[in-house]
């Protein structure tokens, strides 16, 4: 059976991300006159939640229209930023490529709903790589859903017993998570220790060497 390697967007196959979240939120935040900059500390811990918890981290009083009015701002100055700062993160494509010449396959997962998450596949050229790609839509956020319990159930849907062993690679917690709850081996992509991975990585390449290991059963 073949292995499913699924994958986190934002600051794990692209780099650039936190400077161009940080840019659109500034502008939204004053755009609906929230008199609050966004600090570098702010992006980290925000980076990968749900747009409306971002918002709220400034405005919590903000309603459930307002949010929505604030998403489809954001979105619209998204396509305007973020192509000027994302960009694909070394060795990207030489990973994605061995993994589909073995007969394996890409999933991506990211808190970015599915019409836009394609458009960020296309920004780094990897669309032609990657075999599904699960987003989270607004909806689901504005309902306060979870969204590391969605991304896995909707992984485990695809995967539907079909793969032999799954990989989580991702450079958050909320990703580890995501690998927990799959069974997965987990690749933790960072400078910094992290005990909840099976392993930490500082290059995408060294997700490789699960070809000279065992995976783990996906059900």
């Amino acid at each position: 059976m073949r292995r499913l390697f699924v994958w986190d967007y934002h600051g794990t196959l692209c780099t650039g991300a936190e400077d161009a979240l940080k840019i659109i939120l500034d502008n939204v935040l004053e755009s609906f006159g929230i008199n609050k900059k966004v600090s570098n500390e702010d992006v980290l811990g925000l980076f990968g939640k749900p747009l409306g918890d971002s918002f709220r981290h400034f405005q919590p009083a903000i309603d459930h229209a307002q949010v929505v009015e604030m998403t489809n701002f954001f979105e619209k100055l998204s396509k305007e930023v973020a192509p000027l700062h994302i960009k694909p993160r070394e060795n990207v494509h030489a990973v994605l490529g061995e993994i589909r010449k073995r007969g394996d396959v890409n999933v991506v997962v990211s808190s970015t709903p599915p019409h836009r998450l394609l458009d960020f596949l296309e920004m780094i050229s990897i669309q032609g790589l990657i075999d599904h790609y699960i987003g989270i839509p607004y909806i689901i956020e504005h309902k306060g859903g979870k969204a590391v319990a969605y991304k896995a159930r909707k992984v485990k849907e695809f995967a539907a017993g079909r793969f032999s062993s799954v990989v989580m690679t991702g450079d958050r917690e909320t990703d580890m998570e995501i690998g927990r709850r799959l069974g997965a081996k987990t690749f933790f992509l960072s400078d910094k220790p992290y005990v909840n991975a099976d392993k930490i990585i500082s290059d995408l390449s060294e997700v490789l060497e699960v070809y000279e290991s065992n995976g783990t059963q996906l059900e």
